[in-house]
């Protein structure tokens, strides 16, 4: 499935292309993880979400290409799921993410607004998808010392049973890639 037209457009209009991100531009960034999704075979929705997955700023990176008040116009751009799950991904301490597999009401600490918010199984499935399409993405052009591998590596293992085959061995190589450059 191809890019909207639509979402690239308002991408350039939050200055993703000039924005800087692992070395590169966070536009190439987001259309990475993008196409990571995509090539996973995951549902339309949430590789939108991967599209747009850091434009509200995050926990690690900082620019902001969106303030939280344009949610209903990106909302509106790109639909109710995908928008929340970029929401969620941008304000959430995505570490839990998968501290929360198996919990049949799993919660999230919204870091920016200091509160606790329930999601479904589902939406912390596909929050762990879109992380691991995010790291496997900007990896190669980030230095990771050991430890930090072997923090991603287990948990990639703590939620292998939500990720999809495809994710999992992407991460996993991904993993064994720096690892090897070490």
């Amino acid at each position: 499935m191809p890019v909207e037209p639509e979402h690239l457009e308002l991408l350039e209009r939050l200055h993703t292309g000039t924005s800087v991100h692992s070395g590169g531009a966070l536009l190439d960034h987001l259309l990475g993880t993008w196409t990571y999704l995509s090539e996973w075979g995951n549902p339309e929705y949430l590789c939108i979400a991967g599209l747009f997955h850091s434009i509200y700023a995050t926990q690690s990176y900082r620019t902001q290409s969106a303030a939280l008040d344009d949610r209903p116009m990106i909302r509106n751009v790109i639909g109710h799921e995908a928008e929340e799950l970029a929401f969620l991904f941008c304000v959430a301490q995505r570490r839990s993410f998968f501290e929360q597999v198996g919990n049949p009401n799993p919660e999230l600490h919204d870091r920016v607004h200091d509160e606790i918010r329930a999601v479904t199984p589902r939406v912390m499935r596909d929050l762990i998808e879109l992380e691991v399409a995010n790291y496997v993405e900007f990896m190669p052009r980030t230095d990771f010392t050991v430890d930090e591998l072997e923090d991603l590596q287990a948990r990639v293992e703590a939620g292998r049973d939500v990720l999809s085959a495809a994710a999992y061995e992407a991460a996993c190589s991904a993993i064994h890639a720096k690892r090897a450059e070490s």
